[in-house]
């Protein structure tokens, strides 16, 4: 047996007088006549063993199966005007319904049907069954049930279904009586009538009149005595009977009774509630409830106490009768109660576990303002409310409430008197921050103040401090004028705070969370963010970034919590709750159970609820599962507010909304780990046999046929508690496989199913512990349809081959007398249709008797049916179109006023598919009376449509002659003009005199292409077209490119000539300018890549022919990018024309200038007898072009490195002539710039073996043959390990090769970049391994000149930084003194950024150069590293022992660090230590080493100390 729901029902017994000592209304579901109830007077309530309710009414029975309802009907017929009293299922499950005037019913579960088991049973005095009534109905054992109708008591055995008496109160002499209530007990039955309590004994029929009132009882105040004898309720429970009467409850001991049965022993009646009308009770444990007329009671026997739960009438539906007629409970601690009139209302005492704090206007006892932004709870009975307009405090005790710092001005929203967060300072005061900023209240005087402050800045940044103050460790965090601050009240201090500053400058911020695990870090949120604050190393670092990153979408954490378990819950707006390791901060778990996720708390019980727009959330951290309370769990609104929240003494919950504030007793809540059940309640179809059954049809099996379509599934969990949030997963197996996604839906409609077998599942799902239910199936057949069968389909042939036969032979002799009869009538139809048609034609004729018009065209013309042949004449004028109608009806009223005249009219009619065509009727009068009326029309129709939109096309076509803005001209056979449109006269004068008297006309085309165009003329015959293009010059002189299409049309006799002049002059102009793009450069003028290379492949074969030479000038302009990147890119573009220009005057005209882009140009030098010439020129461009420019402000020089490449010498065709005059200008280059350099075979080979180490570089960088090498970095003093520098290795196949050898080449190639970060990335790597395993060390990085240059190399930084959870302290970077010299503007800027971050900086190889003490004084340097040149020399040159004491003297001066490298010796050793420069790095300690060397080198180390 299963016990949960008995303990359910014992647990919610004992939290109801703790949820419902609250005087709030009920909440209360209704199942009324609103909701489908056949009527509203409920008699009875059961609720089966399969969770169905049902319910009898005066207007028949239904059956509620938590999400839809049935009305229950007979076999045949309707059960809705049958009052029925009393339901029952038995012992062996069967379902008994008895009408109070019709009799006993049976329930058929096969077709959801009631059945007729006994009818009204006619009582011996042979009266009328309908004037009497069944008003009970009980089981005494399985073959027998008992009714009481009337004043009797009868027998009635299932076997025979024929009643029999076994007692009346008229037999006992009582008259005009009536019973109302029986039970069996022990085989005997106690009945209660309206007279007493009789005991019948069951074997002899003997009964016995049981008193169970004493004469105190009978004689007390303000009693009657009718009432209390009035029995209507009867139970056996704690070896008592229990008597409710219509004035009081009362009951006997079981052993009294069998004493008195026995041996006349008196005894003495108990009263435990005297004055109430007792409907109902509903043992619950040792406790009951009592249905009443004054609502639902529980009754403790103990002390004969009752408490009231609820009146129907404290409702929110508008109910005025507080009678309860029956209750009955279900499985989850909820109950129906029946009324008299209204219907029957499900109410469960956790809907009493929410009660709500708001504003009234008629109270003053309620608060400031309904919109609640914060709470906190302070001391044992006190919860202070901030709300839009005031400050609230609410004595949770007595419930008073206290108001302060309310506005009166309706205008004013944001003031200070709206309370955005609280903090307790003490007993009389509280830290607020208000709209207006932060404010000290003192309670007693109801009086804000501003906080104590030193100065007048501090005092303006805490008065504005409107936003996300957060108090922590007795200090204020807070945000004013879009800077962090932190504030101390006990010295008023504001400290600023730049870490955040530096961090939330670009980003939303959105306040401060809490404190985490980790003592002295906050949790503080971002648009999509969540970052960690260490307040006392004040150091920030990301924690969590959403995947899908959208901050301008401003989704904020709200608030956080920790449960049992170690997880850290945050809940965010838009994202909904996130779980993260107590410990380890890392995301565990993401729930989007509800989008938004506000003001978290942890419950007494550990579940942690939350609220959001859609009401309340509690959460099982177990596992995981969400229950969603919302207004149909009886809270009072759906909107709650972000951070208004607080835990309450003795563990209730509050939380803020914009409708105030709502309280929780989550000890009411207690979730039950019961397992949901799934029962499909209902099939129907659409079409077909209508099929409608209901009930619980799990395992039925259910044959549809073919025909049947859209088939309906219902289901249900039974959960009357949960229902609205139920969900259920189901799916289809069989013939078809159809699976549905989790939804709330509890039905499923099938459009249509092919034949075969299906099985369909559900699965229910607990909204409160995410339980499943077992499956629930029902397995349905369909059949195929009979006609389609094979049988069907055989017969069907032989059918269609025996009326074939038939048909046949009958049709060949109906045709033979078809044909003889109707022979001359079938010759004359033809000729007369062959006439009509022929001019598309057809006749009508009019009768005036019977208004009918005729005409075939009807059906043959406009598609109508021939069922409407003939129509009446208004049917017929209302297929004419309604612009025409008016004048039809008017020629047709004047043709009939004036018959002598015949009928003409043109109008159009509509088309059975709704086009319109157009007709035109002559009609005559044939037939008049003597009145001269007209008695009949006969006339003929045409249908002009044809000929009507040939004329409108003709409009058309004229129309558009005349208005293309082509030159449209038409000749005759003798190539006159005889037609022009407006075009062409526009072009070239007027015409008239042309078309009056037709004459050639010249067309404005020269006199050698007339005659072109007179012999093509000639030879075109009719259809035949032509186009080509034309120079033709219009009168003002312009001479316009056009394209002619001219067409030959007419008949063989006459020819005509139409000809179109297309003016294309925008095309010519847009090709030649495309044309020129394509050849000539955009920038210079000069040509480019495609037209340079044309004329190389020319001049090569012109030299060829002349056996001269061919020489190729490659020119590549020195340091162009700096002045580029310097100066910007329009004095670049300057530059570059001033030296197209300067190249041009120096050559020759025969010569070519091209610019391949960039800052490259080509010469083509084509003529030349000898490199003497050829070097001559070079010389002279390398002049022209160096001397200085003055481009606008600016006066500015470069110059050239030219490589020369002569043909047939160094090349026989263009693009190795090309290519080779590349490779000698980059020898020109590498000569020192500013020279020109002849190629030779030397720089081939010196060019493939540059690109065979490039091609080396690249493909080792992609396939991560690069590795990290560390050299310690030793502290002397300590002879520990305080740092390392990362150097670059590159483990070929061929073994280690040196950096000299591959890191030039990187840089030139700019691949260095791309190297540093990979170095950067496995050097972080590396450092957290050693930082882990407690080795604290620094790196150092060396930066060449292309990092400084990258604006984005501190955000990288920071970024890997935060990846690998490391400080910027531990990082440092070294910068040699010629990287700096490069672009000093933009290695200022990334260093000033690296800096800030945090990141120390060191000059390289210090006191090789020549700025060095520039920089120092410049830049952020934090320390120096000694070049080994000068440590290699101590001991030998006392010059450089010298410069560095000199070096170590001014950088302790300036308070840096300075690293010694390269020391191998005691001896600089010792010289170091001596001048205290106690870091030393070189092969004395240690050599560069790969990571696993260096763990092991760690390792050694801490092992020696």
């Amino acid at each position: 047996m299963n016990f949960l729901p008995h303990f359910l029902r014992c647990l919610s017994m004992l939290l109801l007088l703790v949820v419902c000592s609250s005087t709030a209304a009920p909440l209360l579901r209704p199942l009324t006549p609103d909701q489908g109830l056949s009527q509203g007077s409920v008699r009875d309530l059961l609720l089966d063993k399969d969770g169905f309710l049902w319910l009898a009414t005066d207007g028949g029975i239904n059956r509620y199966d938590s999400t839809r309802l049935n009305h229950i009907n007979a076999e045949g017929y309707q059960l809705r005007e049958l009052p029925f009293s009393k339901l029952l299922q038995d012992s062996s499950g069967r379902l008994w319904a008895a009408s109070a005037h019709a009799g006993i019913y049976l329930f058929n579960p096969a077709n959801a049907v009631f059945e007729l088991f006994m009818p009204m049973p006619v009582p011996a005095n042979n009266e009328q069954a309908g004037a009497h009534s069944i008003i009970s109905l009980l089981e005494y054992d399985k073959d027998t049930l008992l009714f009481l109708m009337d004043d009797a008591l009868y027998r009635l055995p299932l076997s025979t279904a024929a009643p029999e008496r076994l007692f009346s109160l008229s037999e006992q002499g009582v008259e005009n009586g009536w019973l109302r209530t029986a039970i069996v007990v022990d085989g005997n039955v106690f009945i209660g009538g309206f007279n007493g309590l009789y005991f019948l004994e069951y074997a002899s029929k003997k009964p016995t009149l049981l008193p169970h009132l004493t004469p105190a009882m009978t004689a007390a105040e303000n009693t009657n005595h009718d009432d209390q004898k009035h029995v209507k309720y009867l139970e056996l429970q704690h070896e008592r009977v229990w008597i409710g009467t219509v004035e009081g409850l009362y009951s006997i001991a079981t052993a009294d009774i069998q004493q008195y049965i026995q041996q006349q022993s008196r005894y003495t009646p108990q009263q435990h509630v005297p004055r109430h009308n007792i409907w109902q009770m509903l043992w619950q444990g040792e406790q009951a409830l009592l249905a009443t007329e004054q609502g639902l009671y529980q009754f403790n026997p103990a002390d004969n106490s009752i408490t009231r739960l609820l009146q129907l009438t404290r409702s929110d539906l508008g109910l005025f009768d507080d009678n309860i007629l029956d209750i009955v409970a279900d499985n989850y601690g909820g109950y129906w109660l029946g009324s008299r009139d209204d219907g029957a209302y499900y109410w469960h005492p956790r809907s009493a576990a929410f009660s709500n704090i708001s504003r009234h206007s008629d109270n003053s006892n309620s608060l400031s303002n309904e919109k609640v932004y914060t709470l906190k709870a302070a001391g044992n009975n006190t919860l202070w409310i901030g709300t839009s307009n005031g400050l609230n405090k609410l004595d949770l005790a007595s419930g008073d409430i206290t108001r302060y710092l309310i506005n009166n001005d309706t205008k004013a929203i944001w003031h200070s008197g709206t309370i955005l967060a609280i903090f307790p300072l003490s007993d009389n005061q509280l830290w607020l921050q208000t709209a207006a900023g932060l404010r000290l209240f003192d309670i007693k005087e109801n009086r804000l103040s501003l906080p104590p402050s030193n100065n007048d800045t501090d005092a303006h940044l805490l008065a504005s401090a409107t936003g996300f103050a957060y108090r922590f460790n007795n200090q204020f965090y807070f945000v004013a004028d879009n800077a962090f601050y932190r504030y101390q009240p006990d010295t008023a201090e504001v400290e600023p705070l730049p870490e955040l500053d530096r961090v939330f400058a670009n980003l939303i911020f959105g306040g401060f969370i809490g404190e985490t695990a980790k003592p002295g870090q906050l949790l503080l949120s971002a648009a999509d963010q969540l970052w960690l604050y260490d307040t006392a190393q004040r150091q920030v670092h990301l924690l969590y970034q959403y995947p899908q990153y959208q901050p301008e979408l401003n989704r904020q954490a709200d608030a956080m919590v920790t449960d049992d378990n170690g997880t850290l819950w945050v809940g965010f707006a838009g994202h909904g709750l996130m779980g993260f390791d107590q410990q380890t901060l890392q995301l565990k778990h993401t729930l989007t159970t509800a989008d938004n996720a506000y003001a978290l708390q942890r419950d007494n019980e550990g579940y942690i609820w939350f609220s959001s727009h859609k009401g309340l959330f509690r959460l099982d951290p177990q596992s995981l599962q969400a229950e969603h309370f919302t207004k149909a769990d009886g809270l009072p609104t759906h909107e709650y507010n972000g951070a208004a929240s607080a835990r309450l003494p003795g563990g209730k919950l509050a939380f803020g909304s914009m409708r105030g504030v709502t309280v929780v007793n989550t000890a009411a809540l207690a979730t039950e780990n019961l397992k949901p059940s799934a029962v499909i309640t209902g099939i129907s179809t659409q079409t077909g046999n209508q099929l409608q059954l209901h009930g619980n049809l799990n395992e039925r099996h259910i044959d549809l046929s073919y025909q049947d379509l859209g088939i309906e599934l219902n289901f249900s969990s039974m959960n009357f508690r949960d229902a609205h949030k139920m969900q259920y997963r189901f799916w289809l197996e069989g013939a078809q496989e159809l699976r549905y996604p989790v939804q709330h839906s509890s039905k499923v409609v099938f459009p249509q199913l092919s034949r075969g077998d299906y099985i369909f599942y559900v699965v229910a799902l607990s909204p409160t512990n995410g339980q499943e239910s077992e499956p629930a199936r029902i397995f349905l057949h369909v059949s195929a349809s009979p006609w389609l069968s094979g049988w069907a389909l055989l017969a069907y042939l032989l059918l269609l081959l025996t009326a074939g036969g038939s048909l046949l032979t009958i049709r060949r002799n109906q045709h033979r007398l078809i044909n003889q009869a109707h022979r001359k009538v079938r010759l004359s139809e033809q000729r007369l249709k062959q006439a009509l048609a022929s001019v598309d034609s057809g006749a009508w004729e009019w009768q005036a008797d019977t208004n009918l018009f005729y005409a075939s065209r009807v059906q043959q013309m406009l598609g109508y049916p021939e069922n409407m042949n003939p129509m009446t004449l208004s049917q017929h004028e209302a297929l004419i179109h309604p612009d025409d109608k008016a004048n039809y009806t008017a020629q047709w009223q004047r043709f009939i006023q004036q018959p002598e005249q015949s009928f003409d009219c043109t109008y159009r009619m509509q088309h059975r598919d709704g086009h319109w065509l157009w007709f035109r009727d002559i009609g005559k009068v044939t037939e008049q009376d003597e009145d001269s009326a007209v008695r009949r029309v006969l006339g003929t129709f045409s249908n002009i449509t044809e000929t009507r939109a040939s004329q409108e096309k003709a409009r058309l076509f004229g129309e558009a002659f005349q208005q293309t803005r082509d030159w449209v001209v038409i000749l005759d056979q003798q190539q006159r003009v005889i037609a022009a449109n407006q075009s062409f006269a526009t072009a070239f004068g007027s015409l008239e005199q042309y078309i009056d008297q037709p004459r050639t006309h010249h067309l404005g085309i020269s006199l050698v292409r007339r005659r072109f165009y007179t012999k093509l003329l000639r030879s075109m015959q009719s259809g035949q077209h032509w186009q080509g293009e034309e120079q033709v010059i219009t009168p003002d002189g312009r001479e316009r490119p056009t394209l002619i299409n001219i067409s030959a049309i007419g008949e063989q006799q006459q020819t005509f000539f139409v000809l179109v002049f297309t003016d294309i002059t925008a095309q010519k102009m847009a090709e030649d300018e495309l044309r020129y793009l394509a050849n000539y450069d955009a920038l210079t003028g000069l040509p480019n890549r495609a037209l340079l290379m044309d004329r190389i492949y020319h001049g090569i074969d012109q030299a060829r022919r002349d056996r001269r030479s061919l020489a190729l000038c490659f020119i590549d302009l020195d340091k162009f990018k700096q002045i580029n990147d310097s100066l910007g890119h329009d004095i670049g573009d300057l530059l570059l024309k001033e030296v197209a220009k300067r190249l041009t005057s120096t050559l020759r005209d025969s010569d070519t200038v091209a610019r391949l882009g960039g800052d490259e140009f080509v010469i083509l030098l084509e003529g030349y007898k000898n490199d003497d010439n050829i070097s001559h020129v070079a010389r002279k461009m390398l002049t022209v072009v160096s001397e200085p420019m003055q481009l606008g402000t600016h006066t500015v020089g470069v110059s050239p490195s030219i490589g020369i490449a002569v043909y047939p010498e160094d090349a026989i065709n263009a693009t190795e002539l090309l290519k080779h005059a590349d490779v000698a200008m980059y020898h020109a280059k590498e000569a020192g710039r500013n020279n020109f350099q002849f190629f030779t075979a030397e720089m081939n080979e010196k060019a493939h073996m540059r690109l065979a180490r490039e091609t080396r570089l690249r493909n080792a960088l992609h396939n991560n043959e690069f590795v990290n090498f560390y050299q310690p970095i030793i502290n002397s003093q300590t002879n520990r390990i305080v740092g390392a520098e990362v150097l670059l290795r590159w483990q070929s196949n061929q073994g280690l090769i040196s950096p000299a050898e591959f890191i030039p080449l990187s840089e030139e190639l700019r691949l260095i970049i791309n190297m540093t970060q990979q170095l950067l990335e496995r050097a972080l790597a590396d450092l957290k391994k050693w930082h882990d395993s407690g080795y604290q060390l620094y790196l150092s990085v060396n930066l060449s000149t292309q990092h400084l240059e990258q604006p984005s190399l501190a955000e990288h930084t920071r970024n890997l930084l935060l990846k690998y959870d490391l400080p910027a302290s531990c990082l440092r970077f070294e910068v040699t003194e010629s990287a700096l010299m490069r672009d000093h503007r933009s290695a200022i800027d990334t260093m000033l950024a690296l800096s800030e971050l945090g990141i120390q900086l060191a000059l390289d190889d210090f006191g090789t150069g020549y700025s060095s003490l520039k920089y120092l004084k410049e830049l952020p340097i934090d320390g120096i590293k000694i070049d080994r040149s000068f440590v290699q020399d101590i001991g030998i040159d006392s010059s450089d022992e010298t410069i560095i004491e000199a070096m170590l003297s001014m950088a302790n001066s300036l308070g840096m660090y300075c690293v010694a490298e390269g020391v191998e010796t005691e001896q600089q050793l010792a010289f170091f230590s001596r001048r205290q420069c106690y870091l030393i790095q070189g092969y004395l300690f240690a050599r560069p080493m790969p990571e696993q060397d260096m763990f092991a080198f760690l390792q050694q180390e801490h092992a020696n100390l």
